[in-house]
């Protein structure tokens, strides 16, 4: 399965309506220490995060190398549901993904509609006002998140869904590789990690809310 790609303001792929809103779970793939319980940061790479444990496992095996130990980090995201596509927002290093991120904040400053903002245009692209939405030098951020932290994904292949979290409370799970010898897949051992998911569920919901009352 293909990895969720990185998005930049001139590389969107879909250009359909927004439907909704919803709270999802994707995997970061790293080498290294944890980047939830060290105080080592793990960095962002092109085919790190991905959209299922499956894919995300798989393109473990090809950072196999002798004595390096890989990590699959299970972090909650915020995604936009658009007709061919998911755009995902989250951020890395962080056990509160987008604490700092207001959707109250830009209507108080300047008197813009959330439902507004994010509609935008019929000259501009659904997925480049979300992108707007959440970029870091966007309204709507408290504290301007640091950029190697702030991730905005979408799938490179359209046929790709992100993982959906159904549930409030729902647990996420730091894996370590094991190698039982270059002949086999590795083996995956794997804990439950501290990650709150309360600010992503609370904008989802605000976010979907908006997009109900103007329907």
């Amino acid at each position: 399965m293909e990895p969720l790609g990185r998005i930049y303001s001139s590389n969107f792929k879909s250009h359909h309506n927004l439907f909704d809103s919803f709270v999802g779970k994707i995997y970061f793939v790293t080498t290294g220490r944890n980047a939830w319980n060290s105080t080592w940061s793990q960095k962002y790479r092109e085919d790190c995060m991905h959209p299922d444990f499956e894919s995300a496992a798989e393109y473990a095996e090809s950072l196999r190398k002798r004595g390096t130990v890989i990590y699959i980090d299970e972090i909650p995201c915020l995604g936009f549901s658009y007709e061919d596509s998911d755009l995902v927002v989250t951020e890395i290093n962080t056990q509160e993904p987008l604490m700092d991120f207001d959707t109250n904040r830009y209507t108080e400053l300047y008197g813009i509609s959330l439902c507004k903002y994010l509609c935008g245009s019929d000259t501009t692209p659904m997925m480049e006002n979300a992108y707007n939405f959440f970029k870091s030098t966007s309204g709507f951020w408290k504290h301007t998140p640091k950029l190697h932290n702030l991730i905005i994904l979408e799938p490179d292949d359209f046929d790709v869904m992100v993982e959906r979290v159904s549930a409030k409370n729902e647990k996420y799970l730091h894996y370590t590789s094991k190698s039982v010898g270059s002949e086999f897949e590795l083996e995956w051992a794997w804990e439950e990690v501290d990650i709150d998911d309360s600010f992503i569920i609370n904008s989802s919901n605000e976010i979907n809310n908006a997009i109900y009352s103007s329907s």
